[in-house]
């Protein structure tokens, strides 16, 4: 998925139960704002960079300033294969929201 300048938002909440088997999605961004809403219950792998900007997981600041990556397993008690969200974006901020899941991992 593509968002070009502004605010993007991917909400993935409705997804029925973990997918079938492991799956990838890509978002990019030229610039602004990323918003990633993340279904229940289902194990994420986040990968998350910006040219400049600050990433924020459940408001919480994981990273910021120039370059700022984050790397992060989220939900790991859901079963079933992951689904890994790639996001990609220039000058801006990425946000991503889970339902009320721990994070694990560094930035």
């Amino acid at each position: 998925m593509h968002g070009g300048v502004g605010e993007t938002i991917v909400d993935l909440t409705a997804l029925p139960a973990p997918p079938p088997t492991a799956r990838t999605l890509q978002v990019t961004s030229t610039a602004g704002e990323v918003v990633v809403r993340l279904p229940a219950n289902v194990h994420v792998v986040l990968d998350a960079e910006l040219a400049v900007g600050e990433i924020q997981v459940d408001g919480i600041p994981t990273d910021d300033g120039i370059h700022p990556h984050t790397h992060r397993d989220l939900d790991l008690g859901a079963t079933g294969p992951p689904l890994t969200v790639h996001i990609k974006a220039g000058p801006g901020a990425i946000h991503v929201e889970t339902t009320a899941r721990p994070a694990v991992g560094t930035s």
